[in-house]
């Protein structure tokens, strides 16, 4: 099984959330002093919201997070200690999303924007350029060859930086040095696009839960 949470920001909420977040989480996760650098309350809620989906999603499967350890590679990935189950995190605008999951996974949103496509040539393989900049909705194609690359790179082991341009990309599927990466698109609001990845057969959107949570009610949360 595969979880997803998702949530959005509230600014009405915003004070509350920090202050909950502070009193019940922060020692978890040792990262408040880099969390309060950011200069919109947005980026703070984002980062927080993250977090908070991570641990719903671990109290969902039964984890104590008491006993977790996070750790980071050399790119700055976080993973658990001991690898009890895979998580990624990832937001855009106004939506902060979390996927944990037995398999190694990486997953990625992004809000679909007006975008100068030809900026971007430099980046991808000629061929993948020629189909985006080719098919009739650009920007949803140019969003779907992002999230995926970005939902590989996520899930990438390697603890080196790679080029878009060394990945063989196909529809469901990529190959990265000799490794075949899975994708499933991820289907929530209109105005995003989101995929999952995985270098498991196993990636199944039946066997994918998603579930959007709501903080609303975090002012009367015990704190």
């Amino acid at each position: 099984m595969t979880t997803i949470f998702y949530a959005s920001v509230s600014k009405k909420n915003h004070y509350d959330l920090v202050r909950y977040y502070l009193k019940k989480y922060s020692e978890i996760f040792y990262d408040w002093n880099k969390i309060k650098k950011y200069i919109k309350w947005q980026d703070i809620q984002l980062t927080i919201l993250g977090r908070l989906l991570l641990l719903e999603g671990l109290y969902s499967l039964g984890y104590d997070i008491k006993k977790i350890e996070i750790n980071y590679n050399s790119l700055g990935k976080p993973f658990f200690k001991n690898k009890m189950v895979h998580f990624n995190i990832s937001h855009s605008e106004d939506i902060s999303i979390c996927v944990l999951s037995k398999l190694n996974i990486g997953i990625d949103i992004e809000k679909k924007g007006n975008i100068d496509i030809e900026n971007f040539n430099i980046i991808f393989k000629n061929e993948d350029f020629f189909k985006i900049n080719n098919s009739k909705n650009k920007t949803e194609t140019f969003y779907t060859y992002w999230t995926k690359f970005e939902s590989l790179y996520k899930v990438f082991d390697q603890n080196i930086f790679f080029d878009a341009k060394d990945i063989k990309m196909n529809d469901d599927f990529a190959r990265l040095d000799n490794t075949d990466y899975y994708f499933k698109k991820i289907n929530l609001l209109d105005q995003y696009v989101c995929h999952i990845c995985s270098t498991s057969r196993l990636l199944r959107l039946e066997d994918v839960f998603i579930k959007e949570l709501f903080f609303d009610d975090v002012s009367t949360y015990e704190v």
